[in-house]
């Protein structure tokens, strides 16, 4: 994708509310999250680009993920 998709606002803004999902089964085609909301540890609350990298800032509400984070 080219930077300036990335930067774009109206895409930026589209991120809000997508859910952040830690389940790599997930990642091949054909399957979805609907398939195992179970997988869905959060949500996109913003999302920015600077300094040449888009930024998200995201809410977790499962344990687990935050800490896959922290590790």
């Amino acid at each position: 994708m080219a930077a300036e998709a990335l930067e774009d606002p109206e895409y930026l803004e589209a991120l809000r509310g997508v859910p952040v999902i830690l389940d790599p089964d997930l990642h091949w085609p054909g399957v979805r999250v609907d398939d195992n909301g179970s997988a869905i540890v959060g949500t996109v609350t913003r999302a920015d680009y600077r300094d040449g990298a888009q930024i998200v800032e995201m809410t977790l509400h499962a344990p687990d993920a935050i800490r896959w984070i922290e590790d």
